[in-house]
């Protein structure tokens, strides 16, 4: 069991879901590398793309994507919250994750390919 799994395996029922989730979606579909960095999953193709971060009032997962400015967001679902670069997305539960969702993964992970 690599790092990543490990972190998700330690987390509330809810938050694996949707960690196992976007897990799957971002290194085992889309290629990204995971790894542990500032003590969170995060996803790499080539500089950083995507991390996942619990909620701090325990409502979810943030689903941060680094170079926000760049992404499309197309259907207003990334949401900025005070920050300059990084947007995000609180999944509250697996059910609650839009099919949009994969778009902007598959988006960060040719943004952050051509960086």
């Amino acid at each position: 069991m690599n790092p990543v799994e490990t972190y998700i395996l330690k987390q509330s029922k809810n938050n694996q879901e949707i960690m196992t989730f976007c897990h799957d979606i971002l290194a085992n579909q889309l290629g990204f590398n995971a790894s542990i960095k500032w003590g969170l999953p995060y996803y790499t193709g080539k500089k950083g793309a995507v991390y996942l971060n619990r909620d701090k009032k325990g409502q979810g997962v943030h689903i941060c994507f680094m170079r926000g400015k760049k992404l499309s967001n197309f259907d207003g679902l990334l949401q900025w919250h005070g920050r300059k670069l990084v947007v995000s997305y609180l999944a509250t539960s697996l059910e609650t994750i839009p099919e949009s969702l994969i778009q902007h993964f598959e988006e960060a992970y040719k943004i952050d390919l051509n960086s």
